[in-house]
């Protein structure tokens, strides 16, 4: 490999910028050192080019749809990792050579290895080259195994009892991935942060073990929350009583007998929500509040199953009055402020993989302290690390498989990519299409090759209007009507006049694909096309405007030539007015 210590950057000069030619290994391997503002782009979208959309999606690290200089940098940095003379994706061959692996890295050997296992595994042991299509069938075999080297392990029969209820659980409380058979499970991340959930939760609910009423807290302290509310309006109500003891019936939620009759008092008394607004018990000055007998019926069976649980701690069993509800509520205080501190379930690290993990559908609660007392008192998670290591270290390891994949389309494809982002060669060596050209417009007898897609005309139109080009903005749809198949794109017009060019013209686009398009135009931005037309152009708009002002003038006449004879027509078709009558002779 040559001394990058030596190195020397080669640049081509084309359409008055200088371009980094990257074609030796030493260049490839120092482009981290290329400073950044000699890159053509700094970034491109991850879809819509002319390149393999695979390879692509693999440089696109992040999936955010945009591929940046970052991940350019990390694909130059794998491929020379494992390549022995990382210049040969300059000139790629139909598949990749397994004499272009480098046997003196880690990547390298372990591409060699896997390489030589998906050839053999395919039925091509001794072959010295393997293709992209020797990497997909490889990667689908892998995942109708069951150790399909992924190191995500589903719920199979083939486990036993223990492991498979072990991988369930996790799923419901910790969620899972898909792995490559489509199956959902989990990893040692995850099963790391399930068992990591279950501890922190064990010790939390030991800690509440000295709760106040025992077993029985947890029905006692929903009670207690669901009652307090109630409880305190009673008592309040009964000082109230106490200090104003005329306004007792309000107090109990009774209107006085003569604001409405007797039937109407009943009626109010049998209504459900009225009688579930009206105090626990009848209000009467400090008066303390009975479990046995008097309790709203809508309320009483909750009263009296909260102080059958909390009787322990009451100082008279029958009743209660307000400084042993205060009492009461403060024996709850220190088991409220353990359920403060209820730990968080712990997310599991997946890093690029975070965004596959599916959502928990179940809680700790639901398994119960039994069940996570054993969990945690097993070798279960023990048990599925080693499972989920013997299924990464598969043979025919999926993970090693798409590496693999990886590389071989880096191979490929990646030094296209480079010359349409690194430097425009493509483009203005006029050799071929660059990789960010949609395809052609063919309008007015012409053809528009610099065509690219838009999302936005408008926000595009106000950037693109700068660059001095006649630019057509072109609505495409297919001709057989498949469902979603419409583009925008917009396209310059570098030859001839827009004389003819006009919003609603149809025209015919072919991209890339060959696929040709139905094209109406649809925004148009007037700039010279020509130096003929940029002279021509002030006369032309100066007779454009005279012929312009010309027709008005000759429309206003005429709008006031059609109003003289419309009056005119209007006075001959009256008829003629009576005569006024001749007076009486006296």
């Amino acid at each position: 490999m040559q001394d990058v210590q030596t190195l020397i950057w080669k640049f081509q000069r084309l359409g008055g910028v200088d371009h980094a030619r990257l074609q030796s290994s030493a260049e490839l391997c120092r482009a981290a050192d290329l400073d950044p503002k000699l890159w053509g782009a700094l970034s491109c979208p991850a879809k819509g080019l002319g390149l393999n959309e695979r390879m692509l999606e693999l440089v696109d690290r992040d999936k955010d749809g945009r591929i940046r200089i970052p991940e350019i940098l990390q694909a130059i940095d794998f491929v020379c990792r494992c390549l022995e003379e990382p210049s040969a994706i300059a000139e790629p061959g139909p598949a990749l050579p397994l004499a272009a692996l480098s046997p003196n890295t880690p990547e390298g050997a372990k591409m060699m290895e896997t390489a030589r296992t998906v050839l053999a595994k395919l039925g091509k042991a001794g072959e010295a080259l393997v293709s992209w299509e020797d990497t997909k069938a490889a990667a689908a075999d892998a995942a109708r195994q069951e150790r399909n080297g992924d190191g995500i392990v589903p719920p199979l029969d083939s486990q036993d009892a223990s492991l498979r209820a072990f991988i369930q659980d996790a799923l419901a409380l910790s969620g899972g991935l898909r792995d490559a058979g489509g199956s959902q499970g989990i990893n040692k991340a995850i099963a790391e942060a399930f068992t990591a959930t279950l501890q922190g939760w064990a010790e939390w609910k030991e800690g509440l073990a000295a709760a106040p009423v025992g077993q029985d807290t947890d029905e006692a302290w929903a009670l207690l929350q669901e009652l307090k509310a109630k409880i305190d309006d009673y008592f309040l109500r009964c000082e109230l009583a106490a200090f104003a003891p005329s306004f007792a019936d309000p107090l109990n939620g009774f209107a006085k007998k003569d604001e409405e009759g007797e039937g109407a008092a009943l009626h109010n008394l049998l209504d459900a929500q009225r009688l579930e607004a009206m105090p626990l018990a009848r209000v009467e000055p400090d008066r303390p509040l009975a479990f046995a007998s008097g309790l709203n019926p809508l309320w009483r069976e909750r009263v009296q199953r909260f102080f059958l649980l909390t009787r322990p701690l009451l100082k008279t069993p029958d009743s209660l009055d307000r400084a042993s509800w205060h009492s009461l509520q403060a024996a709850f205080a220190p088991y409220a402020e353990a359920l403060a501190a209820r730990p968080a379930p712990v997310l599991p690290d997946l890093g690029a993989d975070q965004e596959g993990l599916s959502a928990p559908v179940a809680s700790v609660e639901s398994l119960g302290l039994t069940r996570v007392r054993e969990i945690l008192q097993s070798d279960v998670a023990q048990r599925f690390a080693e499972a989920a290591d013997s299924d990464a270290s598969a043979p025919t390891a999926a993970a090693a498989i798409a590496e693999l994949e990886r590389l071989v389309l880096y191979y490929l494809h990646l030094h296209r990519l480079l010359m349409n982002f690194v430097s425009f060669y493509e483009f203005y060596s006029m050799r071929g299409a660059a990789a960010f050209q949609a395809g052609t417009l063919y309008m007015d007898s012409r053809s528009c090759r610099l065509c690219l897609p838009v999302e936005d005309a408008e926000k595009h139109a106000a950037l693109a209007a700068h660059s001095q080009l006649c630019l057509l903005y072109c609505e495409c749809r297919r001709r057989n009507g498949e469902s979603g198949a419409s583009s925008l794109v917009v396209a310059a017009m570098t030859a001839g006049s827009d004389d003819f060019l006009f919003e609603g013209r149809n025209g015919v686009f072919v991209d890339t694909a060959g696929k040709d398009w139905d094209a109406t135009l649809t925004k148009i931005i007037r700039n010279p096309i020509s130096m003929r037309q940029a002279v021509w152009q002030p006369y032309k708009r100066f007779g454009r405007m005279l012929s312009e002002q010309i027709a008005k003038f000759a429309g206003s006449k005429q709008d006031s030539l059609n109003a003289s004879v419309a009056r005119g027509m209007e006075s001959q078709s009256l008829p003629p007015a009576p005569a006024a009558p001749t007076p009486a002779a006296p």
